[in-house]
């Protein structure tokens, strides 16, 4: 089993400056939050078809590339530092499994979308399938 997998150093990101006399609007957050998500996902993707994005040692993680690898996929794993302050506030649940750059969600949407049937089509219409 040869997927990709590099561990993400802990670096905290910060803000400076912005919005009126130097505080943020709500709006400028919620925008500025969502960009900042939006190129996330795609500094860690990539151009690779399939991500699992979990922490360092996760044993969930090792049973979701376990099914992916079983299908026929070959995921990057992206496993963060353990120290890693960036996720402890995040909407996200780890390990989190990214599909042709989009968001499937965490072990139960992968589950889901496999017992319903539609994990390999998404998967083939990511390129991670080719059969």
């Amino acid at each position: 089993m040869s997927g990709s997998c590099y561990v993400a150093s802990a670096t905290p990101a910060t803000t400076t400056g912005g919005g009126r006399n130097g505080a943020w609007s709500d709006s400028e957050q919620l925008g500025n939050s969502l960009r900042q998500e939006e190129d996330w996902q795609t500094t860690i993707t990539g151009s690779d078809a399939l991500t699992v994005i979990s922490k360092e040692g996760c044993c969930m993680s090792r049973v979701v590339t376990q099914l992916l690898y079983s299908l026929g996929a070959n995921p990057r794993v992206v496993e963060l530092a353990a120290n890693d302050e960036r996720f402890v506030d995040t909407p996200h649940e780890l390990p989190f499994i990214l599909v042709g750059g989009h968001a499937l969600g965490g072990v139960d949407k992968l589950f889901a979308a496999h017992i319903a049937g539609n994990l390999i089509l998404q998967l083939k219409a990511a390129g991670a399938l080719w059969l």
